[in-house]
């Protein structure tokens, strides 16, 4: 009985300094991260000290080179920043909300927004709790030794390697016929109002991470993004909408070719892909809608490509990390021709005049797989509103594109074409699109997107 009583005093005192240990670690990374915000983020001390003490500093120093990131005449970028919603307000009555269509409760739709929720705080969660990586890429390599590799649709693990491809990770999407059909008929309603207002409307389809021409091993068999596609497509024929299927394009080159085109960790495009987008999207324009883009200046040789080698963990390896995907290289393409650029972010307050490297936010160029870093480069990552104006432009068209965040890269090459360009990711602006479209006047609207199955981009109010 003494011994009974003996072992579990000696098992109470262990439960308790397990406790008082994970208690003190939660604490200690809760002062980093106040220390962090202090001490970098706000007064952008970085120095050999700091970097032994604090975790995560690039990420703090971000927000502090932003406030005093100067442009290529060395004046400061940190103008005022622009509330969106006070510029351009809804009409009296609506919203942001009420524009949203799909409002009524479902038990599926509060499942995925849980399960989304829930994600964004075990990634913030494993942001400040130390050695909380390396507890999970233990439990990836314990799965892998144990061949547990389950995914499904819709869920944070619905990340598999491609069948007979190395290292070439994809997320499976399920089909919905239903959700196609509903956001076809909400870009059709958009059409109508930009009718009356006398823009023209043309909706790209960004193509998908699985080819539907090499990839028959899966799309349509256990991931589903072409299928719908091609139901999204065929309904926006119904209602006469000009349509470019990228896809068309892309299905010319090689499976290896194809792949190149994309992150290996990542659902995203590398800049050679979208090189090749903007290349076909304004060759069309040309042909079709009365376009004069000398489109031989996004040709390869009129660039020159700086590399990144080993240095970027996109989504999709994060998910898996790295005890199974290698980090991709990442590629940034400099114009060898000088062009002058005005580039504006306004809700970031970014204001600057140079050439085309001012579209390129170089704090983001650094190295941390499991934060979201390189890919945000391009165009300043996922903003509300970009504008650009390309002096240098031979063709004299404002374009408003209204995107997600595949547009990114291809941005660059983009403003190289038209005199204006505004760019609007759907999701994160909180103004009226209409009320934008109203006060700027576009001459052509161009909607583009890859994630077709996330409704907060197609309100569109």
């Amino acid at each position: 009985m003494m011994e009974n009583a003996s072992n579990r005093k000696w098992t109470s005192r262990v439960m308790l300094l397990c406790g008082v240990m994970i208690f003190t670690l939660c604490i200690a990374g809760f002062l980093r991260h106040l220390a962090g915000e202090l001490f970098v983020r706000q007064l952008g001390i970085d120095n050999a000290i700091v970097r032994a003490t604090l975790v995560d500093v690039d990420n703090y120093l971000k927000t502090y080179r932003h406030r005093h990131h100067k442009d290529e005449t060395g004046n400061q970028s940190n103008a005022e920043k622009v509330n969106l919603k006070e510029l351009y307000p809804f009409p009296e009555g609506e919203s942001k909300k009420t524009s949203v269509q799909s409002k009524n409760f479902s038990l599926s739709k509060w499942n995925l927004r849980t399960k989304k929720s829930l994600s964004k705080k075990g990634d913030s969660i494993c942001k400040f709790t130390p050695f909380a990586q390396d507890f999970i890429n233990l439990n990836k390599k314990y799965n892998l030794l144990l061949g547990w590799n389950i995914a499904v649709p819709k869920a944070y693990n619905s990340v598999i390697e491609m069948p007979d491809c190395k290292n070439y990770w994809v997320t499976i999407h399920a089909k919905d016929a239903d959700m196609m059909t509903t956001h076809a008929e909400v870009l059709a309603e958009f059409d109508s109002y930009l009718k009356v207002q006398g823009i023209p409307l043309i909706y790209v389809q960004q193509p998908s991470k699985v080819s539907r021409r090499w990839d028959k091993n899966i799309d349509g068999v256990i991931d589903f993004k072409n299928e719908n596609y091609d139901i999204f497509l065929e309904e926006l024929k119904k209602y006469n909408l000009r349509v470019i299927d990228l896809r068309d394009e892309f299905d010319s080159f090689s499976r290896e070719e194809y792949h190149s085109f994309f992150f290996n960790t990542d659902h995203h495009w590398r800049q050679e892909g979208s090189r090749q987008a903007a290349l076909f999207l304004f060759n069309e324009l040309n042909k079709h809608d009365g376009f004069n883009v000398d489109t031989s200046i996004l040709d390869e040789e009129n660039f020159t490509k700086e590399i990144f080698e080993a240095s970027y963990l996109g989504s999709q390896g994060r998910k898996v990390t790295l005890a199974r995907a290698n980090p991709d290289d990442v590629s940034i393409y400099h114009p060898k021709n000088q062009y002058h650029i005005h580039y504006e972010v306004p809700d970031a307050g970014v204001n600057l005049d140079g050439s085309v490297e001012v579209m390129y936010d170089m704090s983001e160029a650094k190295t941390n797989f499991y934060d979201e870093s390189y890919y945000k480069v391009y165009n300043y990552g996922n903003r509300a509103l970009n504008r650009v104006i390309n002096l240098d432009a031979n063709d004299n068209h404002h374009l408003l594109v209204i995107h997600d965040s595949f547009t990114g890269p291809e941005s660059i090459f983009m403003a190289l074409c038209v005199k204006k360009i505004d760019f609007i990711d759907s999701r994160s602006f909180d103004g009226s699109i209409r009320t934008f479209i109203e006060k700027e006047k576009p001459d052509m609207v161009i909607v583009q997107f890859f994630a077709v199955d996330d409704k907060n981009l197609f309100s569109l109010k």
